[in-house]
């Protein structure tokens, strides 16, 4: 906000001064003719105002501190500041603090900086800043020096008030350097830059303007880009593409030949940019982009800024610091359950310690980067390293991957900087830094190891992009994908381990290390700082930790167990073959009431492994997936969907197959049915009498008897037809009547037939 200049002697009160602000001040106002519209254009003129300075009494400055409103940290000044007047004089060339190819001159600021001088060398000899503020005279000295010097008051009062900014700095009265003309900025001047016309210097007023050509103001270099970016194609010249710009943008009147085609009248040449202009100006299309904007300030902190070595200047202790990053993996990926179907492009996340580039965590997945990746990186630096890589076949030892927690997390704004994480952060007592924006340099360490992992991993991959597009001609990188993202995950823990443990970095090793006999590895020199005790933290709660680093999921509670609906779906629907349980679970009368009626919950689950999840219930409980298929476990929640959404596709096409086999099936068994149903009508009309209903349902035992038998003579080779059965008693009967006499005759008769 400013800077404390005086404070009292018995600290009852301060005086500070704020910090002027740059501000865009409307010197002149140009108006100009656009095809729909006139558009005002506002020179950016920058005024530099500093305001009087303040009286702040003891108590509300200490109530203001201890309230968190405000904060007071130590002030440095600019650094060109620190010139000596025969730097100033030599334009700095030696040193190269001013470039050459800059517009900054310094030997005119020096002869700015004697003229200010002397306008309140009287003033700045005879009273301090204590006298002019607490004592009340910076107006009369300002007033008094003004008449003596004959220069308005605001003048002389904004010199002291420079003075008393700078707390006495003689070189606080340089022109302000930091506000104008900085690298990678546009300069637009009020004349036309460049050699004047020949022959416009014999001429003089009106004409000799227009000779000397059109000056650009900043709408015309905005229409000059907007045209190049609409008309310029591969297949369109430069004439053609700066005609239809100033047709555009530059027309006079459109007249209408016969009524039907139009004809466009341009300004006048003295009115309009120029081809030349049109190709200076129409490429730069793409200058509201961050990284134009920031160019300069990027380029040198990248190319020309000396680097420090900030790193050696800490505590050589491990975990103090660490940074984390996400970039992508340049391979392409297969489903696992089909070596035909390609996945997208997956993204890494990893966790570099400072003072050793020891790689403390990972999370790769489909995921883009964002604050869950770093979470999740987070919390891979604390768990069981042991069983992560025991799980995709990499048996190692606890001491070769140390699960250890830093103490302060240094990132981009992407991975950890959102309300969740910094509130995560806290929960843990992690303290968290953010790299300057366009500076890869402020992470150098975590760039490195990307670059490292992708040359070590990535590209001995097969389908791997190789960090690049595709060139002409060359095959596609998904004919030749043919990994999964478990297969490809192996590789990468594999250098990871090589690097944490069989590199040789000898210049990490100091002279106390040397004379213990430490090996010249990253594992070794961990290993014998945390035995010595050059540790700056200790892993956190790992309860805690996934409380807040994994995603929430919605779900549900069944009889079986919890089921997990399907993030894609907007009416609710459950991811097929996701149930989790666990013997805790069954002890809880949760499952008895979920039989009635599901219960809605929500359970963190772990984006890149399936095999495990946990829900908050009286504390992070643990779940367990119920599956007979180990390799499920170890899928990840994208290779998963992906499946699934296989698997309802093949389901939609197996079932319109079933649907037809089933009609062809039912239509042809309807035919035989026809056919049987004719050959019986074809036999029964052949009897002289229709047989009664007891003659068509009896005599099946005799019938069965007479078909096995037929069975057994064909099993023997004879080819026989079935013998038709003897005709019964019963058909030869009627047994209409039931009378006791009519029956025993019927008795009679039946025994007579048997005997």
């Amino acid at each position: 906000m400013g800077r404390i200049v005086c404070v009292i002697p018995d600290g009852s009160a301060i005086w500070w001064i704020r910090y002027p602000e740059n501000r865009p001040s409307a010197k002149r106002t140009q108006s100009r003719a656009t095809k729909k519209s006139r558009v005002a254009v506002k020179s950016q003129a920058v005024k530099y105002h500093i305001k009087a300075p303040q009286r702040v009494k003891a108590e509300v400055f200490r109530h203001d501190i201890n309230t968190g409103s405000l904060s007071v940290i130590q002030a440095g000044f600019p650094p060109y500041w620190s010139l000596a007047d025969k730097e100033l004089e030599a334009d700095v060339r030696p040193d190269q603090l001013v470039r050459a190819y800059s517009r900054a001159k310094p030997s005119d600021w020096l002869n700015a900086r004697k003229q200010f001088d002397a306008l309140i060398k009287e003033i700045i000899a005879d009273y301090d800043i204590f006298a002019l503020t607490e004592g009340g005279l910076e107006r009369e000295q300002s007033e008094k020096q003004a008449r003596l010097k004959k220069v308005p008051v605001d003048k002389i009062r904004q010199l002291l008030r420079r003075h008393m900014l700078g707390l006495g700095h003689r070189n606080s009265l340089l022109p302000h350097f930091d506000v104008c003309g900085e690298l990678g900025k546009e300069k637009y001047c009020q004349t036309k830059p460049g050699r004047s016309n020949t022959v416009a210097r014999e001429e003089k007023g009106t004409k000799r303007l227009k000779l000397r050509g059109y000056n650009l103001e900043p709408i015309d270099r905005q229409w000059l880009r907007e045209g190049y970016k609409k008309h310029k194609k591969p297949d369109v010249s430069m004439d053609v593409a700066y005609n239809l710009t100033m047709a555009d943008y530059y027309p006079t009147k459109v007249e209408y030949i016969n009524s039907k085609e139009p004809r466009i009248v341009l300004k006048k040449a003295s009115e309009r940019p120029t081809l030349r202009q049109f190709q200076d100006h129409g490429p730069q299309s793409h200058v509201d982009r961050p990284s134009r904007i920031n160019l300069g300030q990027a380029h040198y902190e990248g190319h020309q800024r000396p680097i420090r070595h900030a790193a050696f200047g800490r505590a050589n202790v491990f975990g103090l610091r660490a940074f984390i990053d996400s970039s992508s993996e340049d391979q392409t990926l297969v489903s696992s359950a089909s070596i035909l179907q390609t996945l997208p492009s997956t993204n890494r996340t990893l966790v570099v310690e400072d003072s050793t580039e020891y790689i403390l965590g990972l999370y790769s997945g489909h995921e883009s980067p964002s604050s869950l990746t770093g979470l999740l990186a987070l919390l891979n630096c604390v768990e069981d390293h042991v069983a992560l890589c025991a799980e995709i076949g990499v048996p190692i030892e606890p001491e070769d991957w140390i699960c250890w927690m830093p103490k302060k997390v240094t990132g981009d704004n992407g991975d950890i900087k959102q309300d969740d994480s910094i509130m995560t952060l806290e929960a843990s007592e992690i303290s968290n830094a953010y790299a300057k924006i366009f500076s890869p340099l402020s992470k150098d360490k975590v760039e490195k190891k990307h670059r490292y992992l992708q040359r070590k991993a990535d590209h001995r991959n097969a389908g791997s992009t190789r960090g690049r597009k595709r060139k002409r001609g060359e095959r596609r990188r998904e004919e030749d994908a043919c990994r999964t993202h478990r297969q490809n995950l192996v590789e990468l823990v594999k250098a990871i381990l090589q690097h944490n443990n069989q590199e040789p970095v000898p210049k990490l090793l100091t002279m106390e290390m040397r004379r213990d006999g430490v090996e010249p590895t990253r594992k070794a020199i961990v290993l014998w700082k945390i035995e010595k005790g050059y540790i700056a933290s200790s892993p956190a709660n790992l309860e805690s930790l996934r409380a807040h680093c994994l995603p929430r999921l919605s779900a549900v509670i069944h009889g079986d167990g919890i089921r997990v609906r399907d993030p894609r779906s907007t009416a609710g629907d459950l991811i097929p073959g996701l149930v989790y349980s666990a013997d805790w679970l069954y002890e809880t009368d949760i499952l008895t009431r979920a039989r009635k009626q599901v219960i809605p919950i929500d359970i963190a689950l772990s984006p890149g492994r399936l095999g495990c999840a946990y829900i908050q219930l009286n504390g992070m409980k643990e779940l367990s997936l119920k599956t007979r298929d180990p390799e499920l476990k170890e899928l990840s929640l994208v290779d998963w969907l992906t499946i699934c959404s296989i698997d309802k596709y093949s389901a939609y096409i197996t079932a319109r197959l079933r649907d037809e086999v089933e009609a062809e099936r039912v239509v042809s068994n309807e035919k035989i049915n026809q056919q049987a149903r004719r050959a019986k009508q074809k036999e029964q009309g052949s009897l002289p009498k229709p047989p009664s209903k007891k003659a068509i349902s009896g005599n099946k035992r005799a019938a069965l008897k007479s078909e096995l038998e037929a069975k057994r003579i064909r099993s023997l080779g004879l080819d026989s037809a079935p013998s038709i059965p003897e005709p019964s008693i019963d058909d030869l009967v009627d047994c209409g009547d039931s009378s006791p006499s009519q029956t025993k005759r019927h008795q009679e008769l039946r025994d007579s037939w048997r005997q």
